[in-house]
């Protein structure tokens, strides 16, 4: 075989002539690889003079760990990784010097790059012969990786996002890395565990890098690619994680409370223990709700299976408060806690919630809005539209009756109005009992029935009172018209 000059095609560094004339085989061996000459004499003159011989093709020689990649490397990667990795990943992929053999990028303010410096001679120099990361996120126009640390859950995540097969995937020792473009709207870089605290793998996006050229540290081998496609765009929301894991993106509701009140207590020395007032008082609110009317100095709390309304004496809020306390204590595992759960303790976090959930006027009904067992009446719309119960309605008072439009009341309009009243007093009747169901007086004037006895008053007024709810109906005594009223 004749001898060739090796020209590596990203170092250019040439193999000596006294090499080559003494070891021709090894030539063809390596041709194509990145050789440090130094290295290379060294191990050959060894050989050929130890050994009286010339290597075989056969043998492996190792000059060191950044000497020669494997054949699966060269064939993922060809000739020139960079133009390989920059076709693959696109122009706007920022590639960075990762040390050979390591994760940690070989110069400070990696993460400050931007994709101008892929113009820079200086810059693709420092990509040969060593390992390349990507900066990922928001400086590679969203490119975006998922990270899985293990086997196992390579294939129940793909279950779950088939789509992924499709894009580029890559591999270092073990598990596998999934290339994706996300438009925007992705958390950065974080760790994701499953809910037990074990380790998953990462979401890398924007503060991170990711290796995806040169040598495995712990494995002294090359990173592979295991799917060789251009990375998909995928929007973040469509991407489905498996239930098993904790989403630090996804925050809980003490979470957000803590962010934004502080934690729920405070540890001084010595072991006691101080209340943060704000966090309890917000997380009442959260998961209560209830409201202060300052006119009336009462307490609401809602109640969601009826739609209403109800007065909550403010022993009730204490109580709650204090059940509420014990919760935390047995979610953050602080017990002492539960001695904080003291009279004037709980009677300052009332007062505190006093301020924080005032609503004067709240019950000032204006909408006609009839509330009923089965839903909220609008009769706003023609015909009238049967609502949900929502606390936005602020009823403190119920119908118990069900709406049902098919209805009728024969009997109580011809047997009992018609038989006493003449058809504008029937009509002026029903409007005003209509007035009264709504709770809304807006003539602004009372009714009063007169007529014989037996002639059916009291048994009209008893049919309005179980419409409109018995209690739901007060009384005012005659006498008193005169003043201020009773009410």
């Amino acid at each position: 075989m004749k001898a060739k000059l090796l020209v590596h095609p990203q170092s250019q560094q040439t193999l000596a002539p006294s090499a080559q004339a003494k070891c021709p085989e090894l030539l063809w061996l390596l041709r194509g690889r990145t050789i440090r000459p130094a290295k290379f004499m060294r191990q050959t003159i060894m050989t050929k003079y130890k050994n009286e011989k010339v290597i075989s093709e056969n043998t492996v020689l190792r000059t060191d760990v950044a000497s020669a990649q494997s054949d699966s490397a060269d064939e993922n990667y060809g000739d020139s990784p960079v133009q390989f990795l920059r076709q693959l990943l696109g122009d706007s992929s920022v590639l960075i010097p990762v040390k050979r053999g390591q994760k940690k990028p070989l110069e400070d303010g990696w993460s400050k790059l931007t994709v101008e410096c892929m113009e820079d001679p200086g810059h693709l120099a420092k990509l040969n012969a060593r390992n390349i990361g990507v900066v990922l996120g928001s400086a590679s126009a969203g490119l975006c990786a998922v990270d899985i640390d293990n086997d196992a859950e390579v294939e129940p995540f793909l279950e779950l996002n088939p789509l992924f097969r499709t894009t580029l995937r890559t591999r270092g020792a073990r598990g596998a890395q999934f290339w994706i473009k996300v438009p925007d709207g992705y958390p950065k870089l974080v760790k994701l565990n499953t809910n037990d605290g074990a380790d998953w793998g990462e979401w890398r996006a924007d503060g991170g890098q990711s290796v995806i050229h040169g040598i495995h540290p712990d494995t002294q081998k090359p990173y592979t690619i295991q799917h060789k496609a251009k990375p998909i765009e995928v929007r973040f929301e469509d991407i489905r994680w498996p239930d098993t894991l904790k989403l630090p993106w996804i925050k809980s509701a003490a979470d957000l409370l803590a962010e934004k009140y502080g934690e729920a207590c405070q540890i001084r020395g010595g072991g006691s223990i101080k209340i943060n007032d704000y966090y309890f008082v917000a997380r009442f609110q959260q998961e209560h709700r209830v409201l202060w009317e300052p006119l009336q100095k009462t307490f609401y709390r809602y109640i969601a299976g009826n739609g209403l309304w109800e007065v909550a004496t403010e022993d009730k809020i204490k109580l709650q408060f204090g059940e509420d306390i014990q919760r935390a204590s047995d979610e953050i595992g602080t017990k002492g806690l539960l001695w904080e759960r003291k009279n004037g303790q709980l009677s300052a976090l009332a007062a505190t919630l006093r301020g924080m959930v005032e609503k004067q006027g709240a019950f000032n009904k204006s909408s006609p809005v009839i509330h009923l067992t089965n839903g909220m009446l609008d009769l706003r719309s023609n015909p009238a539209k049967l609502l949900s119960f929502h606390p936005d309605h602020y009823s403190r008072n119920i119908c118990p009756l069900k709406f049902d439009p098919e209805a009728q009341c024969p009997r109580f309009i011809k047997e009992l109005l018609y038989s006493a009243l003449n058809e504008e007093d029937v009509g002026l009747l029903q409007r005003w009992a209509g007035t009264v169901l709504l709770g809304i007086n807006s003539a602004q004037r009372i009714l009063l029935l007169t007529g014989t006895a037996g002639g059916g008053k009291s048994t009209l007024i008893e049919i309005i009172e179980k419409v409109i709810g018995e209690r739901n109906v007060a009384q005012i005594r005659t006498k008193h018209l005169e003043g201020k009223f009773e009410l």
